[in-house]
């Protein structure tokens, strides 16, 4: 059903720009709120603005599979603010790299002004969207380092129109073997990699990294909205972090010629950053200090001190980023102990060759007694007499002045303004044109806006001649002098080709060299073309279709049986030559099941997850903050691990989704309406086929941030696709009988160690199997009742299946409520898993084999980094080798799979 929401309702408690230059004016418009970090007392809030003297007409819709439906129409009289709030618990985008159908279209009949401010508690910005004929086709992204440990660069990227083909190149002169930085699909993603993706109207990418963006390159077929910053960070790591939002302008707008102005009446300056469209640019300031960046999406900073101001001069265009920093404790002058106020925030500095005449904006009645509002314009010295504020000369008001460095014909003038000014203008229709901008700052909030993005132009001097060069493979140069740097796939074994249509062959390449040891895989498109990249830690590798040995699905798929080894060999290095054929039987696996993903009901549209955990319970009052916990931090892991609720209960099932969960109905039940096991793990295979791993994990259970870093390794590793794998996790005990706080994040998590206590009693609480795991064999076992765990694992080692420990690097802890650490044994039916085993002669001869000590191999993070990687067992943690198959009657367990109605 839709949600209408109620747009007549007064400004929101802080200061809110709306601008004619600076939003932009114009009649059509397209916004996303990206994820911001956690926190209370939430304004995601749409400001509407009128610019001419007659009433307009504005539209807001969604696409109708949008997770928050809009559909209203809102009337603005002249000269009317108005303020439209979003629900954020739905509008705004969940954490994680993604497609979403979650963004709005605004329509008007006649020119309007929009802000979109995104906050949650004092992590906010806003930006100004760009009206839809000032969009582009060609971008890149301003970031920022993530300085804080639940931080993340991002950018998100919005079509217009249908069809749109987007490709995200991401930079490849930040190290090559940093942490893995995203999975999109189930893929991993990092520095030098590349993003193919068709996004239909209205759809949004978006890519979260741990590491900075700034610098990657957005190319489209069509205008498209593109946003970047980072959801949360430090700028000098001072006392306060925020959230940072821009949208970035299309390399058309960019200019050459800038005035940088740091954020008024601070001490600690601001930081600038400058990036290239073009190699070999150099940047000149007014200082005499030079940068030059020599490819395409390099960037150069430059700390411009408090209180000073210069002009920046480039040889090409480039775009500019500035950055205002956090406060700071300080002493002054008279010893007592103050702070700066402010926060993070980022701006695009609007460059001269884009300053225009007339500026106009409103402000917010409500805001802090302690808050500033610093208009800053900078205006030709000639002329700035001319220049008007509110109509009146600019003698009228209380400005103060600065020279600027390098520019002696320009000075740059700021003033603290009120909200009492309603509404606010700047300059005059015919006037002298100059460009301006906005700083609101108060004790840990600020934000800032430039108050004008530009009109596309193209500002290449005339005397710019590109100069065309031999291409080495991903050299990152524009070789061919047609605005993109190696965009020439150049495959290997296949005759050269003209692939960008410019009547050259392989002109401008994208890296060759085959040094294949460490790759890691992924589909440049992953819904229809064969086109497939590897690559290694130091190059890139593309290949054609045809340069592979596509071999038939079955083969990769056949029964377990059909593989089991009397002798357990190894996990292993694998040779380069090895390393290459389990990458292209990867390619192969995912390529074969193009086509066949499964989308009727909710759980299997999203099938790319690379790792998907379910749970199940019944719903219980006593219950209620265990769960709610549990619903709460699982779902910070999406999309790259995708939580799945199986429930009885159709509220239970709605609760789930409201915290961005996907829910199924319980399938085949057991021992008095529980469900089977394996019935829920066949469940979740057949709706995501483009996932490799699977995990069931008890109800109760909080997981630490290591299951990330640990799923990631294993999904690195070969054997998910050589042999059945089955990784299991002990609890550790917390008593929460007193405790009543809500766990919102994962973090938090590692803070409950020092009051756990490690169970030592050898049982389980957590399976975690790849697609090969036998699940056809194992019968109707049910969780949350005595026996599953020790006979899963013993079964497992009947069975020859790699057993893994994955303990050592994922710390979980049961929450335990008064119900105690042993609760399934006072269940009703408490012993019907037993019983199964005893009526199908599957006892083992001695329990202790099912102990998570029989493991043969544990996950161990590697030294100095947060990399986890499966290694042997030291012989002294293992117990009893000799398994003797656990006494585990293996025709038995065929027997009944084939008489089983499975």
């Amino acid at each position: 059903m839709s949600k209408v929401l109620n747009a007549n309702v007064p400004f929101a408690q802080s200061v809110t720009l709306l601008s004619e230059a600076s939003c932009d004016p114009g009649k059509h418009f397209v916004v996303t709120f990206p994820q911001t970090y956690e926190g209370a007392n939430i304004d995601t809030t749409l400001y509407f603005a009128t610019v001419g003297n007659e009433s307009v007409s504005v539209s807001l819709a969604t696409l109708p599979s949008a997770p928050y439906v809009i559909n209203k129409t809102l009337i603005l009289a002249p000269d009317q603010n108005l303020a439209f709030p979003v629900n954020s618990s739905q509008a705004v985008l969940p954490t994680g790299t993604y497609v979403t159908d979650m963004s709005i279209r605004i329509v008007s009949t006649g020119n309007i002004t929009v802000v979109v401010k995104n906050k949650r508690g004092s992590n906010g910005d806003t930006y100004s969207p760009m009206p839809v004929e000032n969009l582009g086709t060609d971008h890149f992204v301003l970031a920022y380092n993530n300085t804080l440990g639940v931080s993340a660069s991002f950018v998100t990227v919005t079509a217009v129109y249908d069809d749109t083909e987007v490709n995200v190149t991401f930079p490849s002169q930040r190290p090559i073997n940093a942490s893995v930085t995203f999975v999109l699909n189930g893929v991993i993603y990092t520095y030098s990699d590349v993003i193919n993706i068709r996004l239909g109207a209205l759809q949004t990418l978006q890519v979260q990294a741990l590491l900075d963006l700034t610098g990657t390159r957005v190319i489209s077929s069509k205008p498209i909205a593109v946003l970047s910053g980072a959801n949360r960070t430090q700028i000098f790591k001072g006392t306060c972090a925020s959230h940072l939002i821009e949208q970035t302008p299309s390399v058309s707008t960019w200019g050459m010629t800038f005035i940088l102005v740091p954020v008024p009446n601070q001490r600690m300056g601001d930081l600038y950053r400058f990036v290239a469209k073009d190699p070999q640019t150099t940047i000149t300031l007014g200082t005499g200090k030079q940068i030059r960046l020599q490819h395409p999406g390099d960037f150069g900073e430059y700390l411009l001190l408090a209180g000073s101001v210069t002009y920046a001069k480039s040889d090409k265009p480039v775009l500019v980023g500035h950055y205002a920093t956090e406060q700071e404790y300080y002493t002054g002058s008279d010893g007592v102990f103050v702070r700066d106020e402010g926060d993070p925030g980022l701006s695009v500095l609007t460059p001269v060759e884009q300053a225009t005449d007339f500026y106009r904006f409103g402000l917010n009645d409500n805001y802090k007694n302690t808050s500033h509002l610093y208009v800053v314009f900078s205006v030709p010295t000639n002329l700035s007499s001319q220049l008007r504020i509110n109509q009146q000369t600019v003698g009228m008001w209380n400005v103060t002045w600065r020279n600027v460095t390098g520019a002696d014909n320009y000075v740059v003038g700021y003033v603290d303004v009120g909200p009492h000014q309603l509404p606010f203008s700047l300059g005059a229709p015919g006037g002298p044109v100059f460009n301006a901008f906005v700083h609101y700052v108060t004790s840990c909030e600020s934000c800032a806006m430039s108050l004008f993005h530009g009109y596309p132009k193209d500002l290449t001097p005339a005397s710019y001649v590109c100069p065309t060069s031999s291409s080495a493979p991903g050299d990152g140069i524009d070789n061919d002098c047609d605005g993109k740097a190696d965009e020439e796939p150049c495959c290997v074994n296949s005759d050269a080709k003209d692939t960008d249509g410019d009547s050259y062959k392989n002109e401008d390449c994208r890296g060759i060299e085959r040094q294949v040891s460490a790759m890691v895989y992924q589909i440049i498109d992953h819904r229809r073309r064969a086109e497939v990249i590897t690559k290694a830690k130091t190059n890139t590798q593309v290949f054609g279709a045809k340069d592979f040995i596509w071999l038939p699905y079955f083969v990769l798929s056949l029964h377990v049986l059909r593989f089991r080894f009397r002798v357990q060999p190894p996990l292993r290095t694998l040779s380069d030559d090895e390393d290459y054929r389990v990458r292209e039987s990867v390619l192969v696996q995912l390529e074969g099941r193009e086509g066949h993903r499964q989308v009727n009901g909710g759980v299997g549209r999203e099938g790319g997850a690379m790792f998907v955990i379910f749970t199940t319970w019944l719903a219980r009052e006593d219950k209620r903050l265990v769960h709610d916990n549990v619903l709460r931090t699982w779902r910070q892991w999406q999309p790259a691990i995708l939580p799945v609720l199986f429930a009885h209960e159709v509220e239970e099932r709605q609760r789930a989704e409201t915290f961005g969960w996907r829910s199924l109905p319980f399938p085949q039940t057991a021992c008095g309406g529980l469900p089977i096991l394996r019935e829920m793990f066949l469940k979740v295979l057949a709706d995501f086929p483009d996932t490799q791993l699977f995990g069931y994990s008890n109800g109760d259970l909080l997981l630490g941030a290591g299951l990330l870093d640990t799923i990631q390794g294993v999904a690195r590793n070969p054997i998910i696709l050589q042999r059945p794998v089955l990784m299991v996790l002990r609890r550790f005990e917390v008593n929460f009988v007193n405790r009543s706080g809500a766990f919102q994040e994962v973090g938090q998590v590692e803070e409950l160690r020092p009051f756990a206590k490690e169970m030592t009693d050898g049982s389980s609480d957590a399976f975690f199997t790849n697609r090969l795991f036998p699940w056809r064999l194992i019968p109707e076992v049910v969780p949350g009742r005595m026996g599953v765990a020790m006979w899963l694992v013993a079964a497992s080692l009947a069975l020859e299946v790699t057993v893994i420990d994955v303990t050592p690097t994922v710390f979980a802890v049961h929450m335990t409520t008064e119900a105690g650490n042993y609760e399934s044994h006072s269940h009703p039916n408490a012993n019907c898993n037993h019983e199964l085993f005893r009526n199908l002669a599957l006892v083992p001869d001695d329990w202790e084999c099912g102990y998570i000590y029989r493991a043969q191999y544990i996950t161990r993070r590697t030294k100095n980094t947060t990399e986890v990687k499966i290694e042997a067992k030291p012989d002294k943690l293992m117990v009893n080798r000799q398994t003797s198959y656990c006494g585990i009657d293996i025709k038995a367990l065929e027997r009944h799979a084939q008489f089983s109605d499975i």
